[in-house]
């Protein structure tokens, strides 16, 4: 356990160094946020029926996902990528710690640290000037903070899939462009599940990029209540392990066919 502690505490240490990029990310996210928030006004001063999740709801909805943009799965870790194209994923293998673990502790302090630096600030104006408001009730707090460890690690799994997959390709773009809308729209994240029509939001139900967004946020808001909470959370977790142990496996094949090339 000490090595991947070790490797987590590192890349965690890494990643508070790019203060300036994390100031970027935090003004892009609070323009988006605002412009995503007046086009769900504009729908709702002009929709026929009642939508299925109130108007405030919806607002802390959009700035909760702002506040954890950098904590989804959008691609593998970046260095991992980088010793895919390099080959030096090669010098990866030998070390005598197991190298899926060690992956997934990079990922998870990547996935850690990013929203700390972006989203303690957008947290500070959102909660002041833009309508972010509080967990619906001390109870929906509480599972909330619970699910965000949920959150965590199935966004580090999945992150470690992607990365892992980049042992079939030589480029690594193809399967960051297809995650972007893959996380993006299944996850609820571009589309609360609520709005969706019934088929489409059980789809995305059965997915594991439900608990990514859709599970913790509308429990915060309190579109799910407490009392409904414990099975999406347990569904959120199961997915995580079942990541891990789907992960792990594509990891052993990986390894037995590998071709290094680059140097």
């Amino acid at each position: 356990m000490r090595p991947f502690l070790s490797v987590l505490a590192a890349r965690f240490r890494m990643q508070l160094q790019y203060r300036a990029a994390a100031m970027a990310g935090l003004i892009t996210q609070v323009f988006f946020g605002l412009i995503i928030i007046m086009i769900y006004g504009a729908y709702y001063e002009n929709a026929s029926e009642t939508p299925p999740i109130a108007y405030d709801q919806l607002v802390s909805f959009v700035w909760l996902s702002q506040i954890l943009f950098a904590m989804m799965p959008w691609t593998g870790a970046p260095e991992l990528n980088a010793l895919a194209r390099s080959g030096d994923i090669c010098f990866e293998m030998l070390r005598p710690v197991s190298l899926y673990w060690r992956w997934f502790a990079r990922c998870l302090a990547w996935k850690i640290c990013a929203p700390l630096m972006r989203g303690i600030p957008i947290l500070i104006l959102a909660s002041a000037f833009f309508g972010l408001g509080p967990p619906a009730s001390l109870a929906s707090g509480l599972l909330f903070s619970f699910s965000l460890i949920g959150i965590a690690l199935l966004a580090a799994s999945i992150s470690v899939i992607w990365s892992i997959a980049l042992m079939w390709t030589v480029v690594g773009e193809g399967i960051r462009n297809l995650t972007w809308f893959v996380v993006g729209f299944f996850s609820g994240m571009m589309l609360p599940l609520p709005l969706m029509s019934v088929w489409l939001r059980t789809v995305c139900e059965y997915l594991p990029f439900r608990g990514l967004v859709d599970t913790p946020y509308r429990i915060y808001v309190g579109s799910i209540l407490p009392e409904e909470s414990l099975l999406p959370i347990l569904i959120q977790f199961g997915w995580a392990f079942a990541l891990i142990v789907l992960g792990q496996t594509m990891l052993k094949m990986g390894e037995h066919r590998l071709v290094v090339q680059g140097g």
